[in-house]
């Protein structure tokens, strides 16, 4: 049944999600101000017509400030990354292009922390770790998503931490 339900959520959210991230990977991930105009004209046309220009002047009011927001590392989930970007970029816009960046979260996929929360309790709670307390679980909870991978783990410093304890 758990597994059914997986596949459900699975299939559903990459069916509603698919177009709303493809729609925020071009606007996010741009390299330079002209390519963001260049990607969002179709958009911009849409929402705010004759308003081009306005917002144009926006992307280029912001640029600067936008080049500062770093890019989270490949390999993680897509639409986890573009939603930080996106909710990093969004204070340091203006004008238009402050609208259209809130509009975009408006529409991006809600549900997706909510569900990775759960997967991620699923996996740590499992058959074999019932007997954990409440508080474990929850510190386990709140590391899950914000620990870097295990790609970008250095295992070092806590090595060397651990040799100090005893002599070995």
């Amino acid at each position: 049944m758990c597994y059914q339900f997986s596949n459900f959520l699975d299939e559903r959210l990459a069916v509603e999600q698919a177009t709303t991230l493809k729609a925020m990977s071009g606007k996010l991930t741009a390299s330079s101000g002209e390519d963001l105009i260049e990607k969002a004209k179709p958009l911009v046309e849409i929402l705010f017509p004759e308003s081009m220009s306005e917002f144009s002047d926006a992307v280029c009011d912001s640029w600067e400030d936008i080049t500062e927001v770093p890019h989270l590392p490949p390999g993680t989930d897509a639409g986890c990354v573009l939603s930080i970007r996106l909710q990093q970029m969004l204070p340091r816009t203006v004008g238009l292009l402050q609208i259209l960046l809130a509009a975009i979260k408006a529409l991006s996929p809600h549900s997706m922390q909510t569900e990775r929360c759960v997967s991620n309790y699923n996996n740590i709670r499992s058959v074999c770790r019932l007997s954990m307390l409440p508080e474990t679980v929850n510190h386990h909870l709140q590391i899950a998503p914000n620990a870097p991978g295990t790609a970008q783990f250095d295992p070092r410093p806590a090595v060397a931490e651990f040799l100090k304890y005893k002599n070995r």
